[in-house]
């Protein structure tokens, strides 16, 4: 429900503002690069967790160190099929059950989602 575009100059700033807002202390990052380094910056100190899964930069992550020694900010790795199975079988059934219903109400009938932004 909340989209910041990284394209102008004072996305960061907008970003930070709407994580206050929010009072969020975590992102998800497909991206990684230059992006991971962004995301863990706007999050607050102790409570901040950027979670990456993905590589679509093709470059490895621009973290300030600061961040994580003095800031206690968290990078962690996300793989989904790792986090189904931590738990044992009862865990795993019912993420698995959790996860596909809250995939497959977003999908239309044809099997797609379809997304519609507007500026």
């Amino acid at each position: 429900d909340h989209i910041v575009v990284t394209k102008g100059d004072n996305w960061k700033e907008e970003l930070k503002a709407k994580v206050k807002e929010l009072d969020a202390t975590c992102a998800f990052d497909a991206v990684s690069g230059e992006m991971t380094g962004d995301l863990l910056d706007v999050l607050p100190p102790k409570t901040g967790a950027v979670y990456t899964y993905g590589g679509l930069a093709g470059k490895c992550c621009n973290i300030n160190p600061m961040d994580l020694i003095y800031r206690q900010k968290q990078l962690k790795g996300f793989m989904l099929s790792h986090w189904i199975k931590d738990g044992g079988t009862m865990s795993m059934v019912s993420r698995m059950l959790s996860t596909s219903s809250k995939v497959n109400s977003g999908l239309g009938e044809d099997g797609w989602a379809n997304t519609h932004y507007t500026d």
